[in-house]
């Protein structure tokens, strides 16, 4: 069921995988199998739900992917509005991987959201180190150097952007939203 909900999800069938993930997390409990369930979840508009998914990956003592739960769980919790928990849980995936590319966006959010542009721009440059960049990441990456005053730094996260994933759609620093 695992493997046909990431089949499903490649060909664009989300909600058909969803039915996946959740069986194999019935037929096969496990951190894995409730993880992938609570990715899903959050991933479809259902992440206050895709929480107590994530908090029963944890409890499972043979996961061995626990930055990932934690990760997931602190960024589904900032898209649930739950923010007494988006930093606690992905310092907690930083405590177990300092590289996991998921936690590292969503605290560079984080602390865009709470107006802390220094403390994001530290973990932006950590994300685009840690991994291969994607749209939202460069995109991020020009926002916290734009709302820094750098415009240079900003207008080349852009230029990175459109030289890397050209059919991407992105907002040009000083820009509020995507033409």
């Amino acid at each position: 069921h695992t493997v046909m909900g990431l089949v499903l999800m490649n060909k664009g069938d989300g909600e058909r995988a969803g039915s996946h993930y959740a069986e194999a997390a019935k037929l096969a409990p496990s951190g894995g199998t409730y993880n992938n369930y609570g990715a899903w979840l959050c991933s479809h508009q259902r992440a206050a739900e895709s929480l107590t998914w994530f908090d029963q990956a944890l409890t499972d003592p043979n996961y061995g992917d626990r930055a990932a739960a934690q990760a997931n769980a602190g960024a589904c919790a900032a898209k649930a509005g739950q923010y007494d928990r988006v930093e606690r849980d992905l310092r907690a995936a930083l405590d177990l991987d300092p590289g996991n590319a998921v936690a590292l966006a969503a605290m560079a959010e984080e602390q865009v959201r709470q107006g802390r542009w220094l403390e994001a721009r530290a973990f932006s440059e950590r994300r685009l180190a840690a991994a291969a960049p994607t749209p939202a990441a460069l995109q991020l990456a020009s926002q916290i150097e734009e709302n820094l005053g750098d415009r240079v730094a900003a207008a080349r996260y852009v230029e990175r952007l459109r030289t890397q994933f050209p059919q991407a759609r992105t907002a040009l620093p000083g820009e509020t939203s995507q033409p």
